[in-house]
């Protein structure tokens, strides 16, 4: 073959076949999916990846800016300050339309900025507004940017939660009028506007006629004080309100009951104050767990006016809960009461026994505090009225002076027997109370033996649980008046206890062998025992020892301890996984 032809004809290459493969065109198989198809593998991802799947072609972005489902609920972070986080800004204005639900956490330098992105923007479709912005930064008055934005989003909102101090004298009237659809209001702000021109839409005829009509839930925190004659408006044309929550201290001292009246007649939860229950009762069965249905769950209902959840602030008196309770027997599972010491202090026994009127055979949780002491002597009434009650607990903070007379011993004694009564109670605190006498020694006695049985029982069959319902597994006593090292000792016993927290004044006298003595026991016989709190007491390092040598103790917190050492606390912390040492 001459030279030059074999210049022409080069031998054959040899195309490994990855190179072949990137010769051959490639197809793009989302692209070429059913639309639907491309949008549901897309709405499996979260909110950055699907931003980040924007940016593969202008394809990808058409198709995907169009599809309803997945835009619509966005979160805007300032925090998280990513290219993902700056893609959903940016094509914010595309996908406006189809948001139902918007969350922004703002920062100082933007916060301004986002508030005016809502009427900027076309967010027919939006549901649900949530704006926070930190108490962190500095204070920056968003109430009139507030009020430019709501009108373009009010034909479609249903719920609004802002959440700053930046958010001063708001009006909920004017919201309501803005927002007639609104059936949530949650604020957390600096204070509430209440001068009588923010609520004349409410006083004006034939423009009241659906203001607040939708509304179920109102949930407030204000940072002020207010009035509590300002929500009167509001309740009297609010008939579908469900839950009720006021976290604010009010001027004029009202009673909630009594601004409330007959209005409002769905109400199944009722709050006022600063006090959180536990959302679920704590429970050692797992059949208790599920026998107990969560209020939230209930509240789903058609609601009869039935409560399911009161918690009370600066009560007087029990009689205008009279109605409400009467169809509340059936229905009521969460209770708390803080009595107003002054205003309370002349009250008889007449202003309780609306509580004790009918049996509650729901109710699982109940709280009182500072109650005067007609309410303490009626309170084993209200108890055996409460057959399946599981967390209790009882503070009295009252200032002792020539008015406060306190419980007697027969009084104490009743009381304490009633608790004794209640068998299903699992969990008992008891802050500031009076423990003097036999009754408190017997209720011990009685939670020793009943804690003994079933240990024994489990000893001799193991599928005996246990822990099972009706048992004390968490157990305070703190400042209580009357608490001895012989109170200490019998608390040892109580071999069902999981959690246990003591406090104790310097003037109680418990002595360092006391607590020695109560050491030695919990080792031998709580060998349930996860949590310990111990206040106020002396401390030997053979007392530590043997508290390190609870076989499942996990945490252990000490506050104010007298004698502790350094080798203490670093042989606690050898033997314990979690130990908390305060006043050291």
């Amino acid at each position: 073959m001459p030279l030059a032809t074999a210049h022409r004809h080069p031998p054959p290459t040899i195309i490994s076949g990855s190179s072949h493969q990137q010769q051959r065109p490639t197809v793009d198989f989302m692209v070429r999916s059913p639309y639907e198809i491309m949008c549901s593998i897309i709405s499996q991802l979260d909110e950055a990846t699907m931003a980040r799947c924007l940016d593969v072609c202008h394809i990808w972005r058409y198709k995907l800016l169009n599809c309803a489902d997945l835009w619509d609920n966005i979160t805007i972070d300032d925090q998280q300050n990513t290219p993902e986080m700056h893609k959903i800004l940016h094509l914010l204005p595309a996908m406006s339309r189809h948001i139902k639900k918007l969350r922004i956490t703002a920062l100082p330098e933007s916060v301004k900025q986002h508030l005016e992105l809502i009427g900027a923007n076309n967010f027919s479709s939006l549901r649900s507004l949530t704006f926070s912005y930190s108490d962190d930064g500095p204070f920056l008055d968003l109430t009139e940017i507030l009020y430019t934005a709501l009108p373009h989003i009010a034909h479609t909102l249903t719920r609004l939660d802002l959440n700053s101090r930046s958010f001063m004298h708001v009006s909920i009237g004017r919201i309501l009028s803005t927002c007639r659809k609104l059936n949530v209001i949650k604020l957390n702000v600096l204070s509430l506007n209440y001068n009588d021109e923010e609520w004349s839409v409410f006083s004006i005829p034939g423009n009241n006629s659906n203001v607040a009509a939708s509304l179920s839930r109102i949930d407030i925190f204000s940072r002020n004080p207010v009035p509590l004659s300002t929500f009167k408006p509001i309740f009297h044309h609010a008939p579908h309100l469900r839950h009720l929550k006021l976290e604010c201290l009010f001027l004029d001292g009202g009673d909630i009951l009594s601004v409330l009246g007959n209005d409002c007649p769905e109400l199944v939860e009722i709050q006022t104050g600063y006090l959180n229950l536990p959302r679920d009762t704590p429970t050692t069965s797992s059949t208790a767990a599920t026998a107990t249905t969560a209020v939230s769950d209930i509240n789903r209902k058609k609601s009869n006016g039935a409560l399911e959840c009161l918690v009370l602030s600066e009560l007087r008196s029990a009689k205008p809960l009279t109605h409400r309770l009467a169809k509340s027997g059936d229905s009521l599972q969460k209770l708390a009461l803080t009595m107003d010491p002054v205003g309370s202090h002349d009250s008889t026994l007449a202003d309780w026994r609306p509580l004790s009127s009918i049996p509650m055979h729901k109710l699982t949780q109940l709280y009182v505090c500072n109650g005067p002491r007609t309410f303490y002597e009626h309170l084993p009434a209200i108890l055996r009225c409460c057959p399946s009650l599981r967390w209790l607990e009882i503070q009295s903070y009252r200032v002792r002076n020539d008015r406060y007379d306190g419980l007697d011993a027969v009084m104490r004694d009743h009381l304490f027997d009633a608790i004794a009564g209640l068998s299903k109670l699992e969990t008992l605190h008891l802050h500031g109370l009076d423990i003097r006498g036999r009754g408190f020694k017997r209720l011990l006695e009685h939670y020793h033996y009943c804690s003994a049985m079933l240990m024994t029982r489990h000893e001799q069959d193991q599928s005996v649980p246990s822990n099972i319902l009706g048992l004390l597994g968490d157990l305070q006593v703190q400042r209580c008046d009357g608490f001895t090292g012989s109170v200490l000792r019998d608390i040892a016993t109580i071999q069902s206890l999981h959690t246990l927290s003591i406090g104790c004044s310097a003037s109680q006298p418990v002595q360092a062998s006391d607590v020695t003595a109560f050491a030695h026991s919990s080792a031998e016989n709580l060998s349930l025992l996860s949590t310990l709190e111990l206040g106020g007491l002396p401390l030997t390092f053979e007392a530590a020892h043997r508290i390190a040598a609870c076989k499942n103790l996990e945490k252990l917190t000490l506050e104010a301890i007298g004698g502790l050492t350094l080798g203490h606390s670093q042989l606690l912390r050898k033997r314990i996984r979690t130990v908390y040492i305060n006043g050291y």
